[in-house]
């Protein structure tokens, strides 16, 4: 309450004149070697003792994506580029239909699966606890976003639906692309391919847990010119 101003004199931040600071919650990442092709890697301790989680890698201020599969199809966002839900097998797991995925990874644990539940009206990412190759079935580590009802004991609001459009992201074998990377959680290694060449540009992750600014019971004060992100 003290960093107040008042209506005749207002408190004001502003960038300098001419100049356009930036305020980050992202770490750069640095320390890159070569790892196959295009794609480089780096190690990151702190993925690997369960301090560090992120689903946000920028390059030089644009956000990346996670190697995937199926790759998003950008002529036809809503339905192409996706895998479908052929019915569900109770609230936490689901059978996908045969031939979706051409090929076995090797670590489905470290994938999330990307999926539009019930209607569509919500999106989820949820971690896969395994993949039945065999019997086509994906059980889920948690349910996606539901609501129970208490007096039947069952879900029925947000639950899993035949026709419910998913992919399934973090997977190594999938990074195919320019711009894709992969999380190694076990042995803290991130894997990208820049869609530059390193030297052009930063790359860094988002890890800020808190606001960048926090105003708590102040009054009259102003911020302009500077750049969130």
């Amino acid at each position: 309450p003290q960093d107040s101003g008042t209506q005749q004199c207002p408190i004001i931040y502003q960038a300098y004149p001419g100049e356009k600071p930036v305020l980050s919650g992202g770490r750069e990442i640095t320390g890159w070697r070569p790892y196959q092709g295009q794609i480089v890697c780096t190690s990151l301790p702190e993925v690997a003792e369960g301090k560090w989680f992120f689903r946000q890698l920028f390059f030089n201020g644009k956000r990346q994506r996670r190697a995937c599969y199926p790759n998003p199809d950008r002529d036809d966002p809503l339905y192409g580029g996706w895998a479908f839900i052929e019915k569900p097998v109770g609230p936490t797991a689901f059978r996908y239909q045969p031939g979706s995925f051409p090929r076995r990874w090797a670590k489905p644990r470290q994938a999330e699966i990307n999926i539009f539940p019930w209607l569509c009206w919500n999106n989820d990412i949820v971690p896969i606890e395994d993949i039945d190759y065999d019997e086509c079935v994906i059980s889920l580590a948690r349910p996606v976003i539901h609501r129970l009802n208490a007096a039947t004991g069952t879900l029925d609001f947000m639950s899993l639906m035949a026709g419910n459009r998913f992919r399934v992201e973090n997977v190594l074998e999938e990074l195919d692309q320019p711009g894709e990377y992969y999380v190694d959680q076990g042995k803290g290694i991130l894997y990208f391919w820049p869609p530059a060449a390193l030297e052009e540009g930063e790359a860094a992750v988002s890890l800020l847990e808190e606001p960048l600014i926090r105003m708590q019971e102040v009054r009259h004060v102003t911020l302009q010119g500077f750049v969130l992100e």
